[in-house]
């Protein structure tokens, strides 16, 4: 579980032994793969997709790579637009990514993930009171 803490640090877990930085990869691998991206209102990979929670709890980003176990990057930009992001991030073929964000910053939240230094997705996480 990779948590994004924002203003104060970021803890990320360490990616597994063997896999590659997202500069390793070719730029044709992000482009040729299917990803799958979503955000929600808790931390599960089950639990139902949403782009508005409330400020209190965690928020999970998810990323799937469908055809390829790759390396990403994850960026979040806050309503201020300070910018938070977190690399080196492992997804194996067919799982799913989990990262968090325990902000409770009302607005929109923009999120962006990368892989091979291209952004393969972008999606919008409005946190409400």
């Amino acid at each position: 579980m990779r948590r994004f803490v924002p203003v104060v640090a970021l803890a990320v877990l360490a990616t597994l032994p063997g896999t590659t930085s997202a500069g390793a990869q070719p730029a044709d691998l992000a482009k040729a793969n299917t990803y799958r991206t979503w955000t929600a209102c808790d931390e599960h990979p089950d639990s139902k997709h949403s782009s508005s929670c409330p400020k209190e709890g965690v928020k999970g980003l998810f990323f799937k790579s469908v055809d390829a176990h790759v390396t990403y990057k994850v960026c979040v930009i806050f309503p201020q637009g300070k910018k938070l992001c977190a690399s080196h991030q492992d997804a194996p073929k067919g799982k799913v990514a989990i990262n968090t964000i325990t902000s409770n910053k009302i607005g929109v939240h923009t999120i962006n993930w990368f892989v091979g230094g291209n952004k393969v997705a972008t999606r919008h996480l409005t946190i409400h009171n």
